[in-house]
């Protein structure tokens, strides 16, 4: 299983990572930084948001992990979460939710806000 989320990773790795409620524990425990984007299919707001969060992924390369997760269907990670609404966007680092994200919906805005808690290099 791991080593097809890596080819998942590597080959998605300036895009989104689509999340499960079977494999997003393995995404935060093997990737840093990584920022969820809880969605429904249904809501216009997820619907606008879409592109630009894509866009961010393209931006943060592979820096952190811009990841996206149907919580209509993912039920079991939309209740741990404790997500109420849509979107509802969470920022995680070393597998701990550290922030839910209340910024701009730019693809611009939203890769400022995760490049400005990733360190330029992995080895600091």
């Amino acid at each position: 299983m791991k080593a097809f989320l890596a080819i998942c990773i590597l080959s998605l790795a300036y895009s989104q990572i689509v999340a499960t409620d079977s494999n997003l524990d393995e995404i935060l425990s093997t990737n840093p930084y990584v920022m969820v984007e809880f969605y429904a299919p249904w809501c216009g707001h997820c619907k606008r948001l879409q592109p630009e969060y894509e866009k961010a992924a393209q931006i943060v390369g592979d820096r952190a992990v811009l990841s996206k997760l149907d919580a209509t269907a993912e039920k079991k990670s939309g209740s741990k979460y404790e997500i109420q609404g849509y979107p509802t966007v969470l920022w995680f680092e070393y597998g701990k939710m550290k922030e839910e994200y209340e910024g701009g919906r730019s693809a611009e805005e939203i890769s400022s806000w995760v490049l400005s808690r990733v360190p330029l290099s992995r080895d600091l």
